[in-house]
């Protein structure tokens, strides 16, 4: 599993993504291992804990041409194939997915920049603990993309479409007070103690009868019938459009985006 690395530390399951030199950002490899390392769950197990260590909990999707995905999406573009475009997605919701099929409760343990695709990581927990050093943007139109690996749907839940639209639209990013603030994170705590904080959480949480506790989860995950499917189609027209080859040479060539009208 490139760039994750799992521990048992009493009753939690730390999964860790370990990419530090590119500040957590996830390649195909890590969206992959993510979902192995969920299902590795060891029985002993009564949480699951992600985090990306105490600077940085991920910058989102890796950009880098070197990271398979991006090559995935360009030969759609090329094709104009939207049933590829939707595999991808598709399987990337599948990747988070482990998070949300988990049989234990999980936990988001934020330190510093948790940013697009990182993120959508941490909605799909059931519980988000941040630091002070924890930062939030949903920044994906202005890469050309719609934040459909549950970004979009997870975040309206959560935080309402109002502040939802805010935080997608605007590209801005908002600190860990104003993240508690929103309801986007359960829990705050000092710099550099949110993994020490989600081992205090998990130790309640083994608490909890298995059975009663699967199936609370089940309830409390619950969404509308329709919702993910629906994200999934809103993210084909864009990348089909061209208007995230378009921000990757723009990034590229260190100049603004020149976005084309949308059409009708």
């Amino acid at each position: 599993m490139s760039g994750i690395e799992t521990e048992l530390r009493g009753t939690a399951w730390i999964v860790h993504i370990a990419r530090p030199e590119r500040r957590n950002a996830l390649d195909k490899s890590a969206w992959q291992g993510i979902r192995e390392a969920v299902e590795a769950i060891p029985d002993a197990a009564r949480s699951i804990i992600i985090t990306g260590g105490t600077k940085v909990f991920s910058a989102g999707m890796d950009l880098k041409m070197d990271n398979p995905l991006l090559m995935e999406v360009g030969m759609a573009i090329a094709s104009n194939d939207a049933a590829q475009v939707r595999e991808i997605i598709v399987w990337l919701k599948h990747c988070l997915g482990a998070l949300r099929e988990a049989s234990v409760p999980t936990i988001a343990a934020i330190e510093g920049p948790c940013l697009g695709g990182g993120l959508e990581v941490a909605l799909h927990c059931d519980v988000r603990i941040a630091s002070d050093s924890a930062v939030f943007a949903m920044p994906e139109p202005r890469l050309g993309f719609v934040a459909d690996v549950g970004g979009t749907t997870f975040l309206n839940r959560l935080i309402g479409p109002g502040r939802a639209s805010w935080l997608i639209t605007s590209g801005r990013r908002i600190d860990a007070d104003q993240a508690e603030r929103w309801g986007l994170v359960e829990q705050r705590c000092a710099a550099g103690s949110a993994l020490e904080a989600a081992l205090g959480l998990s130790q309640d949480m083994a608490l909890g009868a298995p059975v009663a506790m699967q199936n609370s989860l089940k309830l409390l995950r619950a969404e509308p019938p329709g919702a993910l499917q629906n994200e999934t189609e809103a993210g084909i027209r864009p990348i089909l459009a061209g208007e995230v080859m378009e921000a990757m040479t723009a990034r590229m060539e260190k100049r603004a985006p020149a976005w084309c009208p949308s059409e009708a």
